[in-house]
């Protein structure tokens, strides 16, 4: 399985599993890698962007991740957007990720922001992570 799919399985079984985020997304949460069609009740989160990076060091695979969750919502409002977006940097911020073939040599949030969109009644959150990992086969 690729370093891609690993981080963003566990990221989102990860935030799937929480108490916290079932309460907010309901007891079967709704997060999502891809709507593929679907129009979710809301709220909802969803993947929007995973870019992959090469980096060599030292003869060492090194792949660094930006990846974008959008939160989508119109529970309490914009106090309840940020609640939301508040809860998934938590989470992200003290993960607890095993990856089965690659290691993970960080992840955290790097970015957040809250906005209303133009139905006056829908607000959309953004999370931005940065990580990194490494096959395993690399580390000695």
């Amino acid at each position: 399985m690729s370093a891609e799919s690993e981080l963003l399985d566990a990221i989102l079984g990860h935030l799937r599993a929480d108490a916290d985020m079932q309460q907010v997304f309901g007891a079967q949460p709704r997060i999502f890698d891809d709507l593929g069609g679907v129009n979710p009740l809301y709220p909802y989160l969803v993947v929007t962007r995973h870019e992959v990076t090469n980096v060599e060091a030292q003869n060492v695979k090194l792949l660094d991740h930006l990846i974008d969750l959008q939160v989508m919502t119109r529970w309490r409002g914009r106090e309840g957007a940020r609640e939301a977006v508040g809860l998934v940097r938590k989470l992200v911020d003290r993960p607890l990720l095993v990856l089965p073939q690659h290691r993970l040599s960080w992840c955290h949030s790097v970015f957040s922001d809250t906005l209303m969109l133009k139905d006056l009644q829908t607000f959309k959150g953004i999370v931005r992570i940065k990580a990194r990992t490494t096959p395993i086969s690399n580390v000695t």
